[in-house]
C-alpha cells in the first residue's frame, strides 16, 4: 500500500472506533454536544472548526456515524 493511502487509512481508524462506540451508546452524542457547546462558548482560533462540528453533531446518530466513516 502506498504511504499516502496508509496514512489515510490510519487517520480513519479512530473515527471508525468512535462510530462503533456511538452506535452502541447513542447517549454519548448528547455528552459530545454539551462539551462542544462549552468549547464554542470559549471561542478562540478553533471556533470555525468547532462550528462545523456543531453542524455534524446536530444530526441523528446515523448521520454522525456516516460522516465519521465516510471514505470520500
Amino acid at each position: 500500500m502506498e504511504p499516502a493511502r496508509l496514512d489515510y487509512e490510519r487517520s480513519l481508524a479512530p473515527h471508525e472506533a468512535v462510530a462503533t462506540r456511538l452506535l452502541a451508546e447513542p447517549a454519548i452524542l448528547e455528552r459530545a454536544r454539551a462539551l462542544l457547546e462549552d468549547w464554542i462558548a470559549r471561542g478562540g482560533r478553533s471556533l470555525p472548526l468547532l462550528l462545523r462540528w456543531r453542524d455534524v453533531l446536530s444530526g441523528p446518530v446515523a448521520d454522525v456515524v456516516a460522516v465519521l466513516t465516510d471514505r470520500s
